[in-house]
């Protein structure tokens, strides 16, 4: 249900949530189906490249340890979308964490079973729907030179990531630690870290707390030590990223109205020309990540000052809609996205940028939006339908 109140801050958060959800969808669209992509229109190339990846992997267990890892990858528009998921997660799921702290109120018992519930009642769904998408382009389709076989983001890893393991490792947020992300959906990547962000964080804060006792917060720096060095390098340093988001919430906001308008735009104009810098010309990955998660976070703090509730009906009902959903798109787009193209194209190639290529790419979004937006009305528009449900007794239950 939308809701009916909601001040301009929370609904411009809304909108870039949304936005960021489906500028995912139209990276990968775009990876996946078109040749040249914004990065190097940006660079002043018209002609993208596809790097393969290695059929032979180094093993995830000393992988994710290698501090080299922060200094891998390349920067794209899906990645900076993911970005501004962290930092929005960091304000959001921070901030709530930080309040229930300064009250005194918070459990650990009710608060894992929030994020959880939040979590498996998108992801479990979608795993499975993962898994009958990419058994369907494996066991169904028979051309040797479709996507599935002779795509260089898919051919080389799928033999190892459609497994029992994987799809359990995902399941309970080990991907990219102990095995890789399952089938097709890499997205997925960035999930395990923010699950092990939600662990780090009331950790971190139990930790610096001068009210706790050191029979407390002694304790709890070991286990969060532990939980660092077990999940890796880059998941701890984007950690820094997401609590960018967390120092948000603990900021007044303390603009005079006269100056909230410009500020906002000015902040707005710095984000669009941090991610054009990054996109053009690229410094090493983390530091650029950091770099926009701090301007990000000073745009939000900018928007966070619309406290009024004047918006377009419209408007209000777009984001929140948008904002709802965003999370089931985030998980079920791209196993969809692979598998149409193994439909389209028994011959696996890149479309080249054109007018045309956009209009075919069209309805394949369309689709796959229309898709996601009904696995959302299936299972996250219920999550608190299903949270009351399990919290109720057993014989209510029945």
């Amino acid at each position: 249900e939308l809701k009916r109140y909601a001040t301009d801050a929370s609904v411009h958060l809304d909108a870039l949530r949304g936005i960021a959800a489906v500028w995912v969808l139209l990276g990968h669209s775009r990876g996946l189906y078109i040749k040249t992509g914004l990065s190097e229109i940006l660079a002043g190339s018209l002609e993208g490249s596809v790097a393969p990846v290695s059929s032979t992997p180094e093993p995830m267990a000393i992988s994710h340890l290698r501090f080299g890892q922060l200094l891998a990858g390349r920067v794209s528009v899906s990645h900076i979308a993911v970005i501004v998921f962290f930092v929005l997660s960091g304000y959001l799921v921070g901030g709530s964490v930080l309040r229930t702290m300064r009250k005194g109120s918070f459990s650990w018992k009710k608060y894992l079973f929030q994020r959880l519930t939040r979590l498996w009642i998108v992801l479990l769904p979608a795993l499975l729907l993962g898994a009958a998408f990419d058994a369907c382009g494996l066991y169904l389709l028979h051309s040797q030179l479709d996507i599935y076989r002779a795509g260089p983001y898919v051919a080389p890893v799928i033999a190892g990531r459609f497994t029992f393991g994987a799809f359990f490792g995902s399941a309970f947020f080990l991907q990219g630690i102990v095995t890789p992300t399952f089938g097709t959906n890499g997205p997925l990547w960035s999930l395990s870290y923010e699950f092990w962000f939600y662990i780090f964080f009331p950790l971190l804060v139990t930790v610096l707390l001068i009210s706790k006792r050191a029979r407390v917060r002694v304790p709890a720096g070991l286990l969060l030590l532990a939980l660092v060095a077990m999940s890796g390098w880059k998941i701890g340093a984007y950690f820094l990223i997401w609590l960018l988001g967390a120092g948000i919430a603990l900021l007044p906001l303390r603009l005079p109205s006269r100056l909230r308008g410009v500020s906002t735009g000015a902040a707005g104009l710095l984000l669009l020309f941090t991610i054009y810098l990054e996109l053009r010309s690229p410094i090493n990955p983390f530091l650029s990540d950091f770099i926009l998660g701090a301007v990000f976070s000073l745009f939000l703090w900018t928007v966070l000052h619309a406290q009024e509730i004047s918006v377009h009906p419209l408007y209000r009902a777009s984001a929140q809609t948008l904002s709802h959903m965003s999370y089931t798109l985030y998980l079920v787009h791209y196993p969809m996205l692979v598998l149409i193209s193994a439909l389209l194209m028994p011959v696996w190639g890149l479309w080249p940028l054109s007018l045309l290529s956009v209009l075919k790419l069209l309805p394949i979004l369309v689709i796959v939006f229309a898709a996601s937006w009904l696995v959302y009305y299936c299972f996250e528009r219920n999550t608190d339908r299903i949270r009351n449900w399990l919290t109720r007794p057993a014989e209510g239950r029945s």
